[in-house]
């Protein structure tokens, strides 16, 4: 018996993350990039990275509910630099 776990590849969940930023405060970061895809369990974390200038932010995701096959998730970028 297996059981399917969806998963969101790691550029596409960068790729989002940069597109709530813009939509949020008006502009993209410089980058993000997320070390591993995303897993599509509710409750799944993975640590990204957002670069700014030659500031450096890590990044929280949370996976929220998972809906036919579609994964939600949450971000919080961290208040401060690494």
């Amino acid at each position: 018996k297996f059981d399917m776990v969806e998963t969101v590849d790691k550029n596409q969940v960068a790729h989002i993350i940069s597109d709530k930023l813009y939509q949020q405060v008006g502009q993209r970061p410089d980058a993000v990039t997320c070390p591993d895809n995303l897993k599509g369990v509710e409750g799944a974390t993975l640590r990204c990275q957002l670069t700014d200038g030659s500031s450096k932010y890590g990044i929280n995701v949370t996976v929220t509910d998972v809906v036919g096959g579609d994964v939600n998730f949450d971000f919080k970028v961290d208040d401060h630099p690494e």
